[in-house]
């Protein structure tokens, strides 16, 4: 997975798309968020470590961490170490060290995780879907069905006439 592709989700996941045109105005936005640091030098094309993408995470959650996170992960020192450490803790991320690279699947899962975290902190509110049929009823509540095609239905031909394809079905001796 590549660090583009992994601030494409970053994105994604803080704000529900990824209005960005290229890498750079992607870095440019989490950067200036507090989300990514200029300091890791990431390159588009690099693969992406678990560490940068743990830190990523716990910004965009709110996820203050414990007092090494608190103490030396926000000035800088150990900052992905300890995230990834806490996203282990939470049990949103498997086992791993901050420099390992970040596989498609692991990232899946932890989207997965960290979007449910974030509906239980209240920080969006999901869109969901409107699957109920009140739009398509009238003010007494019956369902509103459109008119039958004009010109009616067509007769079916003989040929369409019984299992045979218009051979007549033999009756059983008897």
């Amino acid at each position: 997975m590549s660090v583009d592709e992994a601030y494409r989700a970053m994105l994604i996941l803080a704000d529900g798309e990824d209005t960005a045109q290229d890498f750079e105005e992607r870095k440019s936005k989490l950067e200036s968020r507090g989300i990514a640091r200029s300091a890791w030098q990431l390159q588009s094309d690099n693969v992406v470590d678990a560490g940068s993408v743990a830190y990523m995470v716990c910004r965009i959650c709110d996820i203050d961490g414990g007092v090494n996170m608190q103490l030396f992960g926000r000035a800088g020192l150990g900052d992905r170490r300890y995230a990834l450490r806490e996203l282990i803790y939470r049990e949103m991320i498997d086992d791993a060290v901050d420099y390992q690279y970040m596989t498609g699947a692991g990232l899946f899962a932890l989207l997965r995780k960290a979007d449910a975290l974030m509906e239980k902190k209240g920080l969006y509110t999901p869109t969901g879907i409107d699957l109920s049929d009140e739009t398509d009823r009238d003010p007494q509540g019956n369902l509103i069905v459109p008119p039958p095609a004009s010109g009616g239905a067509a007769a079916p031909d003989s040929a369409d006439q019984g299992l045979g394809g218009g051979v007549p079905a033999t009756q059983p001796a008897g």
